[in-house]
């Protein structure tokens, strides 16, 4: 090597000097010293589709890519039209398939399985969901979701962890509300809590009062695991509510996908009985209130054991509700027979 470059004339390119392995060292060196020799092989060796890119890079045309490489292909695309302002599109446009949460146009017979671990995705024969084929002839799933989706969605769970049978939910808010929201925000860029957000009794941790809760940058778009039992998410949903009215901004939370919406508050996997409770998953500014007087509501019959549950769900439809009243009047008063 060093007989080889006492010949040359030309300094050796540092990027090949500061390899430390002394075969890959050699080997670039050889190759340097042949595209000075024959300037009609340097695009062959150095060019964007020469050797090196395939060697270097892993690029290997003759070989079948793996699922995962498919994925990771798709994902890189994706962003490199978004990083380029480009239109997004799918890789194939007169695909038969589409995808199960963005209606991408994608490959009929590219189906996910029980294996592909989509927690929260049901890949039963008859889900009765949009845009999913149910063959009448056959018992086989056929549930379709794009490398871009599938790749969204692991991350989501790997960034959360916790509960396998758990999906991580998206819990966003805008950073700014108004042209001139920005002129208030000091340089405080601690990520806050819902209990932070919601408490007011000043104990450990950060709790907000008046004015400064409009200067600090809160950074809210993240990942929370919400409950599966009716009394907690009747808890993390007044925590929700009353985050939303202190801090006068939109609350957004997705469970799928995120989508523009010009609601204030908006829960896109809302259980359905907090729906049927609230009228709606997307509600107004004005609405908060009153919307928060029912999940309080809501509170007072699961906290009390001759309540629960069962009268909740009585409440929560017009037909039933009147009599639920009365017998939560009757109990709270002491007067139940």
């Amino acid at each position: 090597e060093a007989a080889l470059l006492s010949l040359i004339p030309v300094a050796r390119p540092e990027f090949i000097q500061d390899i430390e392995d002394n075969k890959s060292r050699c080997v670039l060196t050889a190759l340097w010293v042949i595209t000075l020799a024959d300037e009609d092989l340097k695009e062959a060796i150095w060019g964007d589709d020469s050797l090196l890119q395939g060697w270097l890079e892993d690029f290997k045309p003759l070989l079948e890519m793996g699922e995962g490489d498919k994925v990771a292909q798709q994902v890189k695309r994706h962003f490199q039209q978004l990083l380029t302002h480009q239109r997004v599109v799918a890789q194939d446009e007169e695909a038969l398939g589409r995808c199960l949460f963005t209606d991408e146009p994608i490959a009929f017979k590219n189906t996910i399985s029980q294996a592909t671990g989509l927690l929260g995705v049901k890949i039963s024969a008859f889900s009765g969901r949009d845009n999913r084929p149910e063959l009448l002839t056959s018992d086989k799933p056929h549930t379709v979701v794009s490398p871009v989706s599938l790749a969204e969605h692991k991350i989501h769970h790997e960034i959360q962890g916790g509960s396998k049978d758990g999906v991580p939910t998206l819990i966003y808010s805008p950073t700014t509300v108004g042209l001139f929201g920005g002129l208030i925000l000091n340089t405080d860029m601690a990520a806050k809590s819902l209990f932070d957000l919601s408490r007011l009794e000043a104990k450990k941790g950060s709790v907000l009062y008046g004015h400064e809760i409009f200067q600090g940058r809160l950074r809210l778009a993240k990942l929370e695991r919400l409950s599966d039992k009716t009394k907690d998410q009747v808890t993390q949903l007044r925590l929700l509510l009353t985050a939303a009215r202190r801090t006068g901004r939109p609350f957004h939370i997705f469970r799928g996908l995120p989508t523009t919406q010009r609601a204030f508050f908006y829960y896109d996997a809302m259980p359905p009985l907090l729906k049927k409770l609230l009228g709606a998953n997307a509600l107004r500014l004005e609405q908060l209130p009153q919307a928060l007087k029912q999940v309080e509501l809501a509170q007072t019959f699961l906290e009390n054991n001759n309540l629960g549950y069962e009268v909740l769900n009585r409440y929560v439809s017009s037909d039933t509700r009147l009599g639920a009243i009365c017998l939560a009047w009757c109990v709270l008063e002491g007067k139940a027979s």
